[in-house]
């Protein structure tokens, strides 16, 4: 499986991995890395786990977030949301490849995520979990934007350079006024068409393409 999933990636597939409490550093770094060789997978070692997520009696924020990255490049306008306010109570502390980029890193300096080319794919390492075991990033308005520009960078041809949308795609966008009483969707050609809007207090617009 390990062999199949680094020829996927290889030939210019795209893998985003959540690390949590299920994995096993150990067999990550000798079958997604060791044992694969040239055709390795992860952009980093997995150390070991740092963090209580139970007691939550210390909490880590993302800081120097690479906000030239397209995964984090609508972060850099004002009034996009900052996910410098997550906090993180349990991680996986990383080695990162040499020629992998720190995308992110959390307060005391380990990285966050971590990004790596391998062959005409891409990686990205995650030090945390998707859900609220490890972080609450899942209940702030942030994730879901950050989440879609990944994943429609991955699915473009120019890797995360992408800058349009395919048909079919959920896209969340932060609203930046207040109050709004409708938003109007204006696509390349056709008739413009008003979204209805539920308010859930969480500023974010999610529709599909």
């Amino acid at each position: 499986m390990t062999a199949e999933l680094s020829h996927y990636v290889l030939s210019g597939g795209n893998l985003v991995v959540f690390l949590g409490p299920g994995v096993d550093p150990n067999w990550y770094n000798l079958h997604l890395i060791d044992n694969l060789g040239g055709s390795y997978l992860l952009p980093a070692r997995l150390v070991k786990r740092i963090g209580n997520s139970v007691s939550k009696a210390v909490g880590y924020q993302l800081t120097d977030l690479d906000l030239g990255h397209p995964a984090f490049k609508l972060f850099n306008q004002e009034g996009n949301g900052d996910p410098g306010k997550v906090r993180i109570f349990e991680f996986y502390q990383m080695e990162a490849n040499n020629s992998a980029f720190v995308l992110g890193r959390l307060s005391h300096g380990l990285p966050a995520i971590i990004e790596e080319r391998r062959g005409e794919g891409r990686v990205m390492l995650i030090s945390f979990t998707a859900d609220t075991q490890w972080s609450d990033w899942p209940l702030k308005p942030t994730l879901l934007p950050f989440l879609h520009q990944v994943v429609l960078g991955m699915l473009g041809k120019h890797g995360l350079g992408c800058d349009s949308l395919l048909p079919g795609i959920p896209v969340s966008v932060v609203l930046r006024e207040k109050g709004l009483s409708k938003v109007v969707l204006q696509p390349p050609s056709g008739q413009a068409q008003e979204l209805p809007i539920r308010r859930e207090g969480s500023g974010l617009l999610n529709f599909s393409t």
